[in-house]
């Protein structure tokens, strides 16, 4: 556990620079897309009822900004990604901690974050690229892959929590620290609380990313989708 323990301080830096890099680059998208949205106003249907330009018909001086953006959207949701999949493999290695002490980098938890961490910086970009031609179906893309990956490590995380109980029953009856005991449990109560928010993250935009990819749109085209967006 103490070596888990220098391992942890060691990742928490990266974390923390994985965070500062996801909060960095999606204040730009938000701010610039937002602006160009603003630019562009909304456009008034037959039925009555006012929708989201599309992005294909934005003002060529606009337009050429939004490919950029989305690039920029993948990057930061990749080191989003990375991040979550760094604490998941994380503690899945402590879980797995025997009476043998293993080395993080030489765990197959440690590969499964490497391999898994290059598959999300080149895998979101490229559904950047290869979806270019359409801007619309670009990003409907990005928000599929991305919440696909994103809710994909969040139930990972419930098998974690799943475990967690025994985990930390495992480590009181080795002799742990009292302190570390009380951290263990703070972790747990922490991490249930935030596997509920990243599903409430992931899963509606997931739909939006199924229901932008097919041929109609009745989710994204509904008034209501429409209003939430606008809050």
């Amino acid at each position: 556990m103490e070596r888990g323990e220098q391992t942890s301080r060691g990742l928490q830096t990266d974390h923390d620079i994985h965070i500062h890099s996801v909060l960095t680059l999606l204040v730009i998208f938000g701010a610039a897309f937002t602006w160009l949205k603003f630019q562009e106003g909304d456009i008034l249907l037959l039925t009555g009822e006012l929708m989201w330009k599309p992005l294909e018909l934005f003002a060529p001086a606009h337009k050429k900004w939004v490919l950029p953006l989305l690039f920029v959207l993948t990057v930061a949701w990749a080191c989003e990604l990375i991040t979550h999949l760094e604490e998941l493999t994380f503690w899945l290695f402590l879980q797995n901690q025997g009476p043998r002490s293993r080395m993080w980098f030489d765990s197959w938890e440690f590969k499964l974050w490497l391999w898994g961490s290059m598959v999300a910086i080149l895998g979101m970009p490229m559904t950047a690229l290869i979806a270019r031609k359409q801007l619309d179906i670009c990003f409907a893309w990005i928000l599929l892959v991305g919440s696909a990956a994103s809710t994909c490590e969040t139930l990972g995380f419930l098998f974690v929590l799943f475990r967690f109980p025994a985990f930390i029953r495992k480590v009181k009856d080795d002799g742990a620290a009292p302190n570390i005991i009380v951290r263990l449990v703070y972790s747990y109560q922490l991490n249930c609380g935030r596997i509920a928010f990243r599903f409430v993250f992931s899963v509606p935009l997931l739909v939006l990313g199924i229901d932008g990819v097919q041929g109609s749109h009745p989710i994204a085209m509904s008034p209501c989708v429409y209003i939430f967006s606008l809050t």
